[in-house]
């Protein structure tokens, strides 16, 4: 037998060493293999010596962008001032000395002489600038609460209305734009209006056919209004809404607004006693932050801000430290509690809103906090939003209710102007007419003597004959109607107006009866629920009627007492003489209603209960509605009606 020893040299896989692998084959013999030869080392280079890694300490400035600017390039022309010279020149922090004072009438800060304000950072003020009817200059901020009221520019328009496109034409001076408050139905295109619509007035025309018109554009259509459209009413006021500044600033400059008073109603409102503000421009100003020493107020000075000062050079430990100060600049808000004295001071609801600044908001909504907080909140509007959408549906019913009403009313009223409509059946005499008296013999034989005709007056000219003209012999004559004249149109639309609006108003009354009986009825229907099992009536025979005798039928039933019944779960009889509290509040008299007002906290409303000759019959069928009506606030009027009803369950109770 022989043996042999292979020697297999395997390539390194991703390393730089290199092995050997020994494999064994067959046959093998008893002879001692040949020892292999030692594998040479492989030269390797030597290793460089790492470099050791100096960390760099990255220079932040603080948790957020910096958004603040601590200098300014401005082109010549911006630096006219030495404020915004010194800016340009220099890069804040920075003190300066005031040389001279600087007040702003209406302001309640001065700065006075040798003042020093340290001037730590720029930032961007949306304004607009405005003008009070004295003169005054103002700088409004945006973001401000405050809504305001569009008026014309000419002081002359203000809330002036034009019944009639004729009296429109013939205004003096004649307003840039209208707005419809009540329209009129045209079949013509460029004469169509809608309530609200905004016309934009050009001038006059004149057409073969319809005479002088009145040319211009409803937003961007071409109208030409006619004489025709004399039912329209327009008004000078082109905006029924108020706005705040951030809509405002949208518009076309200037502009001429009010400041309403928005606690009163608009026919409470006096309108001389109101600020007018001409707003000019819109701009983005340039402002400083600054300090001054022991004051506790953060004041911001616009870039345009005529002050006189001087500039001392810092020392190097000065310098030091106020290298250190813009680390903090970019945590303050500049929209809350920053103070301008270079103007008088503002109303509250114009000063600017105070608003989260963007980083930190952000971060907060991500956090588990923040969104526990919006989901609430949009929950909360959810449900705001349904019952808005729930009380329009119920107002739109109301209103198509209102309007089939209007219909079937005007289907009535109206006659056919067909010549070839129907006739109307003549009227069925009554069957249970007198007997008619005999007619007295006359003196001559010329026959009954004519009766002189009926007064041709508005009355008796709408008369009918009915069962009421039968007792005269009146001679029939016919009355002929005088065809009313155009002038009259207005006045027979406003009656016919008023007559609708009446019977409106009792219609919305009966819905309001019914209601009130029908929630009477479903009390009822509540309370029946409550009435104990009585033993069932005996039945009467099988037998038909008619084969009863009438002494059979008339005869009464005997009565069968229905067994006593043991009701463990049901309250025992209550003497209701030895019951606190009254039993019912139908017997009190206006004296009592005033006595339990005042035992209830509501002793001024004694006087008008009173007045009113409440009594407790009355009061037991007033609901909340009609307590307010009363001169109740909704509190006492849902309080009063929750006693009351709490009375009636009692008495419900006891009776059972």
């Amino acid at each position: 037998m022989s043996a042999y020893v292979g020697i297999q040299r395997l390539p390194s896989r991703g390393s730089s060493k290199e092995y050997w692998n020994i494999a064994t084959t067959c046959p093998i013999s008893s002879e001692k293999p040949p020892t292999p030869p030692r594998p040479q080392k492989l030269f390797r280079p030597p290793r460089p010596t790492p470099t050791p890694v100096v960390e760099h300490r990255v220079q932040k400035h603080g948790p957020e962008n910096f958004p603040q600017t601590l200098s300014l390039d401005l082109q010549p022309h911006e630096r006219d001032g030495d404020l915004s010279q010194f800016l340009f020149e220099m890069k804040l922090p920075q003190p300066i000395t005031l040389s001279e004072s600087f007040v702003v009438p209406g302001s309640n800060t001065t700065l006075n002489t040798d003042d020093v304000l340290l001037l730590h950072f720029i930032y961007d003020n949306p304004i607009v600038h405005a003008t009070t009817t004295k003169g005054t200059k103002l700088r409004l901020p945006i973001h401000a609460e405050q809504k305001y009221e569009i008026l014309p520019l000419d002081p002359r328009l203000d809330d002036v209305e034009y019944e009639g496109t004729i009296e429109l034409m013939n205004a003096d001076p004649l307003p840039i734009n209208v707005r419809v408050l009540e329209a009129h139905c045209s079949t013509r295109q460029d004469e169509m209006q809608d309530v609200d619509d905004i016309i934009e007035i050009e001038g006059f025309e004149h057409d073969n056919e319809r005479g002088k018109l009145l040319v211009g554009k409803c937003g961007t259509l071409p109208i030409k209004y006619s004489v025709d459209l004399d039912s329209c009413i327009y008004t000078t006021m082109v905006s029924s809404n108020f706005h705040r500044l951030t809509e405002l600033k949208d518009h076309k400059f200037p502009q001429r607004v009010r400041i309403p008073d928005e606690g009163k109603a608009f026919s409470e409102r006096n309108f001389k006693e109101e600020q007018v503000l001409h707003l000019n421009s819109y701009s983005t100003n340039k402002c400083i932050v600054a300090t001054r020493a022991d004051d506790p107020h953060i004041y911001s000075i616009p870039m345009t801000t005529p002050i006189k000062f001087t500039h001392d050079p810092i020392t190097a430990a000065e310098k030091h430290i106020l290298d250190m100060l813009p680390a903090l600049y970019p945590l303050v808000n500049t929209s809350w509690g920053l103070v301008d004295p270079t103007q008088e001071v503002l109303k509250p609801s114009m000063e600017t809103t105070p608003h989260p600044m963007q980083r930190v908001l952000e971060a907060w909504i991500d956090s588990e906090e923040g969104k526990a907080y919006a989901c609430e909140m949009a929950e909360q509007q959810e449900d705001d939003i349904r019952e808005e959408v729930t009380v329009a549906h119920k107002e739109m019913r109301r209103m198509k209710a209102e309007l089939d009403s209007f219909k079937n009313r005007n289907s009535i009223q109206q006659t056919p102007t067909d010549a070839s409509a129907p006739l109307r059946p003549p009227r069925p005499k009554p069957e249970n007419k007198p007997p008619d008296i005999p007619k007295r013999p006359f003196a001559s034989s010329e026959g009954p003597p004519k009766l002189p005709p009926r007064p041709a007056d508005s009355n008796t000219a709408s008369a009918t004959t009915d069962s009421a003209s039968d007792c005269d012999e009146y001679e029939e004559v016919e009355v002929t109607k005088e065809p009313k004249s155009k002038d009259a149109s207005p006045d027979i639309l406003r009656t016919m107006k008023d007559i609708l609006t009446k019977k409106e108003k009792e219609l919305q009354e009966e819905k309001q009866r019914v209601a009130f009986w029908k929630k009477k009825c479903e009390a009822l229907e509540v309370a029946a629920t409550f009435i104990p099992d009585y033993e069932e009536l005996p039945e009467l025979p099988n037998d038909p009627l008619d084969r009863l005798d009438e002494d059979d039928y008339l005869a009464p039933i005997p009565y069968v007492p229905p067994p006593q019944r043991q009701a463990p779960d049901r309250p025992p009889t209550v003497d209701l003489r030895h019951k606190s509290g009254p039993r019912s509040i139908r017997p009190w008299t206006v004296a009592d209603v005033g006595k339990f007002l005042l035992q209830n906290g509501m002793g001024q409303y004694v006087e008008v209960f009173r007045k009113n000759d409440v009594n407790g019959s009355l009061l037991a069928d007033l609901q909340e509605c009609h307590l307010q009506d009363l001169n109740m606030t909704p509190h006492h009027a849902s309080k009063l009606r929750e006693k009351l009803n709490k009375i009636g369950r009692r008495s419900f109770t006891l009776q059972r």
